[in-house]
């Protein structure tokens, strides 16, 4: 499924490669192999780069009680965020994505507190809790990727992105991820 997936970019047309994803998936879904944990997980990620957010937030979901190496999923926790953030943007009904994201965001505080502590898990931290209604730990949770006083969070960040001369590549990182209109808006 693997070796598919990973070639699927080379198919010759657009019916090519959604007949090589459709495989891809029934190989994941493959009951002899499902039940291995690094199976759910790629099962996850597949759904999630192919904008099926609810199915990898339920593919995510039901990892969180079964997994046996916890690390694994906290890897990989902001697969499962991103996918429930995407379910809030798509305008799922409040029940699914309410579910999905306080899920999400527990686990991908966990994450972080577990030691995987990157730009990636604190906007996706801040996203779930603006989400969420909790506008004061989003930006706490900002606020951590760039060290500002109070009220002066996203001034900080707009001037680091047009800043020619980048603090360090975190912060870089961060501003290169940020150069999209759209993304500001949503933030």
């Amino acid at each position: 499924a693997l070796c598919l997936w990973a070639n699927s970019n080379t198919s010759k047309t657009d019916e090519d490669y959604k007949a090589t994803l459709q495989r891809v998936e029934t190989l994941l879904l493959c009951p002899h192999i499902l039940e291995i944990d690094v199976v759910k997980l790629t099962l996850a990620r597949f759904y999630r780069t192919m904008y099926r957010p609810l199915e990898a937030c339920e593919a995510f979901d039901g990892l969180t009680e079964s997994v046996k190496h916890r690390r694994r999923i906290l890897l990989d926790a902001a697969v499962y965020a991103e996918a429930s953030i995407h379910l809030w943007f798509q305008e799922f009904p409040e029940d699914t994505w309410r579910k999905h994201c306080e899920s999400a965001l527990f686990l991908t505080q966990e994450a972080i507190d577990s030691g995987y502590r990157n730009a990636r898990m604190l906007v996706n931290v801040a996203y779930l809790h603006e989400i969420l209604g909790n506008s004061h730990a989003a930006t706490t949770s900002l606020r951590q990727i760039a060290d500002v006083p109070e009220g002066a969070i996203w001034d900080k960040l707009i001037s680091f992105s047009l800043s020619p001369d980048r603090l360090d590549e975190a912060t870089e990182g961060l501003c290169f991820g940020m150069t999209s209109g759209l993304t500001w808006t949503r933030l």
